[in-house]
């Protein structure tokens, strides 16, 4: 029985630590953009009126590199996800403001999915098969 009790509590442990971790890397990700992309850019500088645009995919493939690529998330899936929650045809027609929620809100989903499905979280996407990593649209 202490067994048994010993393992559910470290099992515990991990997928908070996990989650922890998640959480950290979600929020993160604001921080650390001004390393790579100019931090007069208009829509950086008036995050309430400029449009992204072409700056989109910019902001994409810094986000594939880091927080995407930790959390096995995809993103022609988080293209789908923008485009059906919000009012504007293209996620190039987003505002900063508007982008930080849906990556913070997409990426929090994924977090509360892998810390149900993932018997031991390691931020490893090798470890998951395909079925199981985090699609908000399946296709």
């Amino acid at each position: 029985r202490y067994l048994k009790e010993s393992i559910d509590s470290s099992n515990i442990y991990v997928k908070n630590s996990f989650y922890d971790a998640g959480k950290i890397m979600m929020y993160s990700w604001e921080c650390s953009i001004s390393n790579h992309i100019p931090y007069n850019a208009p829509f950086l500088v008036d995050t309430h009126n400029e449009h992204i645009g072409e700056n989109y995919n910019l902001l994409m493939a810094f986000l594939e590199n880091g927080l995407f690529s930790n959390l096995c998330l995809d993103r022609d899936d988080f293209d789908l996800f923008v485009e059906s929650r919000s009012y504007v045809l293209t996620p190039e027609k987003l505002k900063f403001y508007q982008f930080k929620s849906f990556v913070n809100r997409y990426s929090f989903t994924a977090l509360e999915h892998y810390i149900k499905i993932w018997p031991i979280p390691n931020f490893n996407c090798k470890d998951l098969t395909i079925e199981h990593r985090y699609r908000y649209f399946l296709v």
